[in-house]
């Protein structure tokens, strides 16, 4: 799991590149990941949206096969594992405008194919964030490690998520199928549209297992299912 302390630039995206060919100096901030957003550790003030740049080194036993699992990156990203582009979540960009932001949790398969002479690897993680008041970027934990073990976990994830799905469904169902044969019976449909606007908000504040949505659309549709609730 990544968390600690990782460098990050506040208005820049810097790429792999500019760390060895610029002749631009980049001078990091050192936050905590994760953060609601980050905060300097010089205290010298909040950033709360906007767009920037996180980078990590981390020491890894050999080259091989791994995956990056997160949950949430706010509101959209690029990651970049030892100078390659292995991920987009969205559309970064410097103006809200052309920003693209979406809501998602993901595993990355990565092929890490060489370390540093120290046996280190770089991530480096482009965000930008103009949709989700107060939050930007990395507000949850980052986890790297063999791919077949964060997969089988996240397949395991799925199928209980799947089951709760089809549980609700069948409450929902069966409720409103009471509501026909008993129509003065209030109670049973308030119960299977209690069920439906849970099952709703889970789908639309998990996305394990529909891939990356729309931010706008899911808050929309979460706000919706919260106030049905």
């Amino acid at each position: 799991v990544l968390d600690g302390e990782w460098e990050f630039y506040p208005d820049l995206f810097v790429y792999p590149p500019d760390f060895r060919f610029s002749k631009k100096s980049f001078s990091p901030k050192y936050v905590q990941v994760p953060a609601s957003h980050p905060i300097y550790s010089d205290n010298s003030g909040e950033y709360k949206t906007g767009y920037g740049t996180y980078r990590i080194s981390i020491k890894l036993p050999a080259t091989g096969l791994y995956a990056l699992d997160y949950d949430f990156i706010y509101t959209s990203a690029k990651i970049w594992v030892n100078r390659e582009l292995v991920y987009q979540l969205g559309t970064p960009s410097k103006t809200s405008d052309s920003a693209k932001a979406v809501f998602s949790f993901d595993c990355i398969p990565i092929n890490i194919s060489y370390l540093d002479e120290n046996g280190y690897a770089e991530i480096i993680i482009n965000v930008s964030d103009y949709h989700s008041a107060q939050k930007f970027g990395l507000t949850k934990s980052i986890t790297i490690g063999k791919y077949e073990v964060l997969m089988n976990k996240r397949d395991m994830n799925k199928t209980i998520f799947h089951m709760i799905l089809g549980l609700l469904a069948i409450m929902s169902i069966y409720h409103l199928a009471l509501f026909v044969f008993y129509p003065r019976n209030y109670a049973v449909l308030a119960f299977a549209l209690l069920t439906l606007s849970i099952m709703l908000r889970a789908i639309f504040t998990n996305t394990i297992s529909f891939g990356p949505a729309d931010y706008s659309i899911s808050i929309r549709f979460t706000y919706a299912s919260a106030v049905l609730f």
